[in-house]
């Protein structure tokens, strides 16, 4: 998962660096990593992967007001920059609930 994470992030990098974040191609690889995290809080959460996000119980601070402004800017720079920071978030508490549930 995390390898897969790394690879998206450094595709999705390299289209910023070139200023391509509109480009189909990688509006694909930004909505396969935005899966991803909320694939993570479902599967945190106790939700169905693959499911709709949900009012979830464990989630990073402002949840709610910033997956509202991903959502809104998702192929924007601001918008990848504060989803790549909720990422970071999100596998910090999935790490937490791997401790918990081991």
């Amino acid at each position: 998962m995390k390898a897969q994470i790394k690879q998206l992030e450094t595709k999705i990098d390299l289209a910023v660096k070139d200023r391509r974040l509109k480009q189909q191609d990688v509006r694909n690889l930004i909505d396969e990593y935005f899966n991803i995290l909320i694939n993570l809080l479902n599967e945190i959460n106790g939700y169905e992967e693959n499911s709709e996000m949900h009012n979830y119980e464990k989630c990073p601070l402002n949840f709610d007001d910033r997956i509202h402004y991903i959502e809104g800017r998702k192929y924007h720079y601001m918008g990848y920059e504060q989803l790549k920071t909720m990422m970071k978030e999100v596998l910090k508490l999935k790490a937490i609930y791997n401790l918990k549930n081991k």
